[in-house]
């Protein structure tokens, strides 16, 4: 029986509690491969975020941008499993392109081989052992589907077994937690268990070869079937999508070109902004952390049993590229914007002095990316509260006047705060409170009344308060 993970908690614990009945002498229970590959590509892109691979894509033409976020967590399986193999096809081939060039420049013919250039650039570039890291892990990712597709029982655990030092480095504690059970469970079968389980751990579709697929994936498309009869559509069969992504693969490879260089600093692909050194500390050290983790755990949990399954797994939260401590404080963030201020108006003053330009054009730009008055390093400052604002307006401001010419009402918060407990229907709600009772008495001392509803506009201030 194949199961995702709660379910698969839940049936060992049965088997753990009913082991004459229910035991794992009667029934096997596996851990179904497709959640795990959903689990694994979002494992990866929890490693990828923020370091510019989402946006090698676009600029690629691969995707859209809500697409290639969208890669980030394996929201539509196909789609993120190819794009991880177009990246790694291009990754391989840049790399490889890389040794040859030092073969021709730096070395003579077969003085240096593949492997001990490749350990030589990992030490030097922090860059390079990064990206060198992402084919490792989508390698093995990509092993592991193979093991479905080609029936290879041995390779599916070995592969299983390599990978799941991730779920622990990167805090997907509820696979790091069953996974080391179900490797257990497989390598410990009985040898005729072990027989018949090789003949029936997954489902082959079709005669052809390489159309094996695990026991949770065609449950799920059997159920796609069952609910829409048109089946799914997947991107091979669409030639024109098809060959985007054969397009897109060589362009996606100019945009990822850093294995040509020897970089002692890790950058971000699109804005090539540097990582701070913690996540240069956990890139070299998370496979290590990981792997150390995993052992650990099956050491106490399955071996000596001396800890509880149930008993949490600590998170590491390891900076990466998408958290990243801050450097320095606030105030000497500021006063290096103000000195670099100070020496970029004052460079660019006196060549417009020398080259007779107009100052009153020079002065009407802005020698900021951002406004400053309104926003700190780029984020937009915003107050606690709404109210903050009005602290404003009270220096030039007197008492309220007698009568108005125009009233703005927040429509939101008056139907928040008038009582709607003597009507049963918004239309009587319309007429009896809103605008009878509520509207009417408003322009008793105004000429006009403009109700105002929340709308949240592109490149507004009210949607960067929404994202807050």
């Amino acid at each position: 029986m194949a199961f995702d993970q709660p379910l698969f908690a839940l049936a060992k614990v049965v088997q753990w509690k009913w082991p004459e009945v229910l035991g794992e002498k009667k029934f096997v229970v596996m851990f179904g491969g497709l959640h795990i590959e959903m689990a694994l590509w979002s494992t990866v892109g929890d490693f990828l975020e923020g370091s510019g691979w989402t946006a090698a894509l676009t600029e690629a033409g691969v995707a859209s941008v809500g697409k290639a976020e969208s890669f980030l967590k394996a929201s539509h399986l196909t789609r993120t499993r190819h794009v991880h193999q177009v990246t790694l096809l291009a990754l391989a081939k840049l790399q490889r392109q890389a040794w040859q060039e030092f073969i021709s420049s730096n070395a003579e013919p077969g003085e240096a081989s593949f492997q001990i250039w490749r350990q030589d650039m990992i030490r030097k570039s922090p860059t390079f052992q990064f990206w060198d890291i992402i084919m490792e892990f989508q390698t093995m990712v990509l092993i592991f589907i193979r093991a479905h597709r080609t029936k290879i029982f041995a390779m599916y655990v070995e592969s299983l077994d390599s990978l799941v030092q991730w779920f622990f480095a990167l805090d997907h504690v509820n696979y790091a937690r069953w996974i080391p059970i179900h490797i257990r469970d497989m390598e410990s079968l009985p040898d005729s268990i072990a027989e018949e389980l090789k003949k029936c751990w997954v489902l082959q579709k079709t005669q052809n070869c390489f159309s094996c697929m695990p026991l949770d994936q065609a449950h799920e498309q059997s159920n796609k079937l069952v609910k829409d009869s048109g089946g799914a559509v997947g991107l091979t069969e669409n030639p024109i999508a098809f060959r985007r992504w054969m397009v897109g693969g060589p362009e996606q490879a100019r945009l990822l070109k850093e294995f040509e260089r020897q970089l002692s600093e890790l950058l971000v692909l699109n804005t090539r902004n540097c990582a701070s050194d913690e996540v240069i500390e956990t890139v070299k050290n998370i496979k290590d952390l990981g792997l150390s983790q995993y052992k650990e755990y099956v050491d106490g949990v399955i071996v000596s049993r001396d800890i509880s399954i149930h008993q949490p797994i600590k998170k590491n939260s390891l900076p990466l590229f998408k958290r990243q401590a801050l450097k320095g404080s606030k105030t000497k963030k500021q006063i290096s914007s103000l000195k670099s201020d100070c020496n970029r108006f004052s460079h660019l003053y006196i060549a417009s002095t020398f080259r007779g330009g107009d100052l009153e054009e020079f002065f009407s730009h802005e020698n900021h990316p951002w406004p400053p008055s309104i926003s700190d390093h780029g984020k937009l400052r915003l107050p606690t509260q709404k109210s903050d604002l009005l602290v404003l307006l009270e220096g030039v401001t007197s008492g309220p006047p007698s009568h108005f010419d125009v009233k703005l009402i927040d429509g939101s918060a008056a139907v928040h705060f008038l009582s709607c407990a003597s009507v049963s229907t918004f239309v009587e709600y319309s007429r009896s409170v809103f605008n009878t009772y509520y509207v009417k008495n408003e322009l008793l001392n105004c000429g006009r009344i403009n109700i105002i509803w929340d709308v949240y506009k592109a490149d507004s201030l009210k949607v960067c308060t929404k994202e807050k």
